[in-house]
């Protein structure tokens, strides 16, 4: 027995109308437009009923005496005859043509009473919740959707019409149901009961009813029939061309109606729509070829309506202002003389706004019997016809948007925001060349000859437009809400808070009314708490694509979040979140070059359709090697085996896709799956060997993985004594420091190391005192260039005098420069690295002795700069000192980094100094002891901890820091370097998007942090792993395999920094990956001996070796053969598995050395460095023979790589050695870290870089010329 279909088109199709079962029962109340001459039946309004209701599994009938078909759905042996028998009125006559008797001829009522005709007419559905998917509140609610305006019968022949619906469940859950309106011509007659004038159905005795005769009182009239299709996907266009070939099968001959309805809708719901990608469904029904298209994107509906029809509506102007109505929640009611236009142009905003979700009452068409809901509190999204547009005017604090006249009417009492400008202008920039008359394309095209080819041309141009309008909506949803990113803290793993004043407040002064009302939506919530859970959906990916080179030039800083005052520097670079590319189709239609289309088997009866099915995806699955097509082929064949009943293998199947694409990956139907196995088939499951590999299954039922996001106002201050660990979670959430010993230090100078907390009062004169100082930094506006793009002014003094005149002093990263008062000069005074020394002095002036900084300068020429500061020089000293000292040592250790945390210290001592002038602070009574807690550089230069020696400062280049906020430092387990290219993803419709080098650092915490390697500025990070990513290795020129100690190895994408695919079948932690030459093979090791050979296009295991070792570490792809590091030796092993030769190190007295690493040189040598001190022993490739060692000072040897013919050696003391790889000699010496040296590795023969431990956990760049 077959299951239902969990992705399947057709939920359910249903019949509303009027029949013989129901008769023509007056609508109570009657519209208030109705005529009442009750002598002709054209002028009333009657109440149409649900007549027939067929899903998968059920044919009910709720208005006829039998409801339910015994025989459906059909199985062998049983025919439609028999079912049609079945259902036929016991004791009724005998008709032309075998029927259920749904909407047939009139004598089968004719002769029913009064009160048995009352019953009949006021059924309702009565189901049970299983045996119709849609729920029995909507079915019964659905014929006043059907006919908004009531149904009416008609003198002549209407022509057929279609409008859509969206329905709406109690769980928020909605479905989409297309509706196609015909009329058939019955004949109805007068009947008076209890002096009341009534209409029946006539009979017609068989007669054909262009046959029969009038008589007095009998009238032909043409009945509304309603044909509704319902699925749980937007199908809309789809569903329509469905119900047109139903239709005309029902008008040729219309006693087989309800054959033709079980017909359709078996093979219907029956029938799977594709997954997301580039996959298309292709089916035939009644001889019409019928294209389901995917969706671009997991996240988001497939879109089969034409999304030219607001364009062809509203002005852009109008078309804006309906985005902006929208995105700030207002209660907007849409009208026009056409329902079908109503929800085609109501959903293409919902699409517009993606991915912001519409969070309210959302009806696109409205019943005139139900226009008093308009009148309801609250926002809502409603459609009503344009007739009701005089009511609709009455009610106070609406938006009214005239499809039909392209005006939108904005109630007095409403104020809407305008769009922000500059995301606004570069969208009319980019839809300028857009044509959505579809027309003035076709003038310059030759005719079609056919209706196919109408049809199709038809489709191409619309699916054209839809794409590109999609893309444009998105960039600019990007350009809206790019700083939101910005504005995520991240405090602890648990934990994470939007800083809505600092969002609000960095926009530009015209667009904060937009964002005020935006902030406080229950849409934006909802995509901010997507954002706080790492949501992977096409915004984000769209973001990524099109993130600005302009946020991350600022030089020197290696996160966006390090930056000091980033108000401050919004203020010169307020455009740079806003980018426009020229064709943004590309960054969102990418998945690979051209759509597969997957023809389903003829479908000629169920029994054995999904087998056949299932068959025809292995034929496809066999011959395709592309993952992007192996997904949505896997998730298809996962679904249909479901459904015919064997879940075991559609789980197998959906454990495959994690190697694919795990955003396919259907969670909630793989739930519902394991609710309703049998027992044997769990036990089945469990001992399956794909089952006990995979946590996926287990991980179902565990949803807490999710990160409790928490949404708050900043500014709310402490009103209790709060402890270290309060203390941090506080000074992080207002944003005054980040970096967790800098908030140790803090803590210590407000506490005096005296106490162990920090009362409400002095916390909240801190922050206040904080930000006074920004307001005051702020209200400085030097001219244009003045200052560097990462420098901002950290302190501004009061008035004061100086050599220059009267003014003021400011103080920036870089330099001291003067303010002059009354001009708007402004005035380099000293480059802080040209600062020699300061002296506090005396400086006499009317014979009176006022406070004054004297500032000297290590240029000759220059003479000493005096400033009169007064009360305020000791702390001028002390902040000038800070920044001066962390300037020299991020300069001698290369550390750009050292000088932003200069500016914090600088920031945090002036907070400290000004709250303390207040006695309520409890470090008033030792201010100046208090900032010397955080002079963190001044004590360190005091102390010369940081000299290097002068080799190490010429070859060294650079330094990173990746752990900048953690609270535990981790060590760089791994590094790996990928050059630049155009490409830079699989997909080829990127090959225009320009990706720079870069460096991928993996970290102990399983982190993988990506840097530019041209500015060394932290891009993106990958946070998906579960444990400690040891080992990188790019995989071709699109992807880098990063293995994890959670037993994963992760594929992920160099263009987007995310991993669609896993590969999970080893059963012990990763050591390492290795790839051949052609990189057509990869091969991973597990500390417990487990090697897996992968085919890297298809992503599969294709067999595996297994080593009897304790500790696989290494291993490396040469020559053919695989060379394994085991810490005790060296095995090498043939690629089919075979060991060919083993290498032990041993010393003197002949005891075995751990090898920690080797490395094979072009001179076919081996290099072998042993981890428990520091020998460096060179073999010969072929022989083993032992040629040379060497010794260094150090606790072991950790690390190499060849580069210009040198090895660099990494020691666990964390110093870099270099030999000459000819001579073998030791040439240069460098102090590398303070910890041992982790990870290194090489970039195109200029730079290596080297990973440190935890001690240090920094990152240094070495250039190789200067070696």
């Amino acid at each position: 027995m077959t299951s239902r279909l969990h992705n399947s088109l057709c939920e359910a199709m249903l019949v509303v109308g009027l029949d013989q079962y129901t008769g023509l029962r007056p609508a109570q109340p009657q519209p208030r437009n109705a005529v009442k001459n009750i002598e002709v039946p054209f002028t009333q309004a009657y109440e149409p009923q649900v007549l027939a209701a067929i899903s998968s599994n059920v044919a009910m009938f709720p208005q006829a005496p039998i409801k339910m078909d015994p025989y459906y759905p059909y199985s062998a042996g049983v025919t439609r005859y028999k079912s049609q028998q079945a259902l036929k009125q016991p004791g009724q006559r005998p008709s032309r043509r075998i029927s259920m008797g749904i909407m047939g001829s009139g004598h089968r009522t004719a002769g029913l009473d009064r009160s048995r005709r009352s019953t009949m007419r006021s059924r309702r559905m009565s189901v049970k919740p299983q045996e119709l998917p849609i729920s029995t509140e909507v079915i019964n609610s659905l014929h006043a959707f059907c006919f908004p305006d009531y149904a009416y019968v008609h003198k002549r022949q209407r022509k057929d019409r279609v409008h859509y619906l969206v329905l709406t469940d109690v769980t928020g859950d909605r479905s989409y149901a297309t509706c196609l309106t015909y009329y058939r011509q019955v004949l109805i007659e007068k009947e008076m009961v209890d002096n009341e004038t009534e209409w029946k159905f006539a009979d017609m005795e068989d007669k054909d009813i262009k046959e029969v005769q009038l008589t007095i009182g009998q009238f032909k009239v043409w009945l509304p029939v309603c044909c509704v299709m319902i699925s749980s996907h937007p199908y809309l266009t789809v569903m329509k061309d469905c119900l047109s070939s139903l239709v005309q099968l029902i008008k040729q001959d219309h006693e087989e109606m309800n054959t033709f309805l079980k017909d359709y809708t078996r093979q219907l719901t029956m029938t799977p729509v594709p997954p997301a990608g580039m996959i298309s469904i292709n089916f035939s029904l009644y001889q019409l070829t019928i294209n389901l298209h995917s969706s671009d994107h997991p996240d988001r509906n497939v879109i089969d309506i034409p999304l030219n029809i607001p364009f062809l509506s509203f002005t852009m102007e109008n078309l804006l202002k309906i985005i902006a109505c929208m995105l700030t929640q207002q209660r907007i009611v849409f009208m026009s003389t056409s329902y079908a236009i109503l929800t085609i142009v109501m959903e293409s905003f919902l699409n517009f706004i993606h991915p912001f979700e519409w969070q309210h009452p959302y009806v696109p068409i409205l019943p005139s019997r139900l226009l008093e809901l308009v009148d309801a509190p609250g926002t809502f999204l409603m459609g009503c016809h344009a007739e009701h547009r005089p009511d609709i005017e009455q009610v106070d604090g609406i938006v009214i948007v005239d499809i039909d006249s392209g005006q939108v009417e904005v109630s007095d009492s409403l104020y809407i925001p305008s769009l922000p400008s500059e995301p606004v202008s570069m969208f009319r920039t980019a839809t300028q060349r857009i044509m959505p008359n579809f027309d003035l394309i076709l003038i310059n095209s030759t005719s079609c000859l056919s209706l196919e080819e109408v049809r199709l041309e038809r489709r191409r141009l619309t699916e054209m437009f839809n794409r590109f309008v999609t893309a444009s909506f998105m960039e600019l949803m990007v350009n809206l809400f790019r700083d939101v990113l910005t504005n995520i803290k991240v405090i602890k793993a648990d934990k994470r808070y939007f800083n809505k004043e600092n969002f609000l407040e960095s926009q530009l002064p015209g667009d904060t009314p937009f964002y005020e009302q935006v902030v406080n939506s229950d849409m934006f919530n909802k995509f901010l708490r997507d954002r706080m859970n790492d949501k992977r959906d096409s915004w984000v990916e769209f973001e990524e694509k099109t993130r600005p080179v302009a946020r991350n030039s600022l030089q020197g800083v290696n996160d966006k979040s390090e930056l000091i005052r980033p108000l401050l520097l919004k203020q010169r670079r307020s455009s740079s979140s806003c980018v426009s590319v020229a064709d943004p189709t590309k960054l969102i239609y990418s998945t690979s070059g051209v759509t597969t289309i997957f023809h389903l088997p003829e479908f000629k009866n169920t029994d054995g359709f999904y087998e056949r099915s299932c068959q025809e995806i292995s034929i496809k699955l066999e011959t395709s090697k592309l993952p992007s097509l192996r997904a949505p082929l896997l998730y298809l064949r996962g679904m249909l085996r479901v459904a015919c009943g064997r879940p075991v293998e559609g789980l197998e199947d959906f454990y495959n896709l994690s190697a694919n694409d795990t955003r396919l990956f259907p969670r909630q139907v793989i739930r519902k799956v394991l609710s309703v196995m049998s027992t044997v088939e769990k036990s089945k499951l469990t001992e399956s060997e794909f089952y006990r590999k995979s946590a996926l299954f287990r991980k179902i039922d565990d949803e807490a993985s999710h990160i409790e996001s928490i949404h708050i106002d900043i500014g709310g201050i402490p009103q209790t004594d709060i402890d270290f660990n309060e203390f941090y979670e506080a000074i992080q959430i207002v944003e005054i420091a980040a970096d967790y010993d800098t908030i140790v230090r803090l803590f210590e100078s407000l506490t005096l190391g005296k106490q162990d907390y920090v009362d409400p009062v002095t916390f909240e004169m801190l922050y206040e005192c904080w930000k006074e100082n920004e307001v005051q930094c702020r209200e400085v506006h030097p001219p244009e260039g003045f200052l560097d793009p990462n420098e901002c002014i950290l302190k501004v003094s009061n008035m004061m005098k100086c050599d220059r005149g009267t003014g003021r002093l400011a103080l920036t990263q870089k330099r001291l420069f003067f303010l002059q008062e009354g001009s708007k000069k402004f005035v380099e005074i000293i480059k802080l690295r040209d600062i020699s020394s300061l002296e506090k002095i005396q400086q006499m002036s009317f014979l009176v002795g006022v406070e004054a900084l004297r500032v000297y300068s290590k240029v000759s020429e220059c003479p000493p700069f005096v400033a009169c500061l007064k009360e305020e020089r000791n702390c001028w000293c002390m902040l000038v000192t800070e920044m001066a000292a962390g300037k020299v040592i991020a300069e001698e250790l290369r550390d750009p980094g050292i000088v932003q945390q200069a500016a914090q210290n600088v920031l945090l001592v002036d907070a400290v100094i000004r709250s303390g002038e207040e006695n309520c602070c409890s470090h008033h009574t030792s201010v100046e002891r208090a900032a010397s807690y955080l002079c963190y550089f001044t004590r360190r230069k005091e102390d010369g901890v940081d000299k290097l020696p002068p080799d190490t400062k010429h070859v060294l280049q650079h330094r990173i820091n990746p752990n900048v906020r953690e609270v535990d430092k981790k060590a760089i387990e791994a590094l790996l370097y990928t050059p630049g290219n155009k490409s830079g993803s699989s997909n080829e419709s990127d090959s225009e998007i320009e990706l720079g080098p870069k460096l991928w650092c993996a970290m102990g915490s399983g982190k993988v942090l990506v840097y530019d390697a041209s500015t060394w500025l932290l891009q993106a990070k990958f946070t998906q792993a579960k444990g400690r990513v040891v080992c990188l290795v790019a995989v071709g020129e699109n992807q880098i395999w990063a293995g994890s100690f959670d037993k994963t190895i992760y594929v992920i994408d160099i263009a987007t920094v995310t991993s669609n695919q896993s590969l999970m079948e080893h059963t012990d932690m990763l050591s390492d990956i290795t790839v051949s030459k052609d990189h057509r093979t990869a091969f991973s090791a597990s500390l417990n001996g487990q090697i897996l050979v992968w085919d890297t296009e298809k992503l599969q295991s294709m067999y595996q070796i297994n080593l009897a070792v304790q500790c696989l570490s290494t291993i490396q792809w040469v020559d053919g053969n695989l060379w394994c590091g085991t810490k005790e030796r060296i095995i090498v092993v043939t690629e089919a598995g075979g060991i060919l030769k083993r290498l032990h190190c041993t010393d003197e007295a002949k005891y075995t050395l751990s090898i920690d690493c080797f490395l094979i040189t072009p001179h076919k040598e081996v290099w072998t460095g042993c981890g428990r001190q520091g020998l460096i022993t060179i073999w010969d490739q072929e022989t083993f023979e032992e040629i040379r060692q060497s010794r260094v000072e150090c606790r072991g040897i950790s690390k190499m790589v060849l580069v210009q013919n040198k090895v660099w050696v990494g020691s666990k003391s964390g110093f870099i050695y270099i030999f000459n790889c000819s001579n073998h000699l030791l040439e240069q010496q460098l102090k590398a870290h303070n910890d041992s040296v982790r990870s290194m590795c090489t970039a195109q023969n200029r730079y290596i870089m080297s990973g440190a431990g935890s001690e240090d956990g920094k990152v240094a760049i070495w250039r190789a010329s200067t070696a």
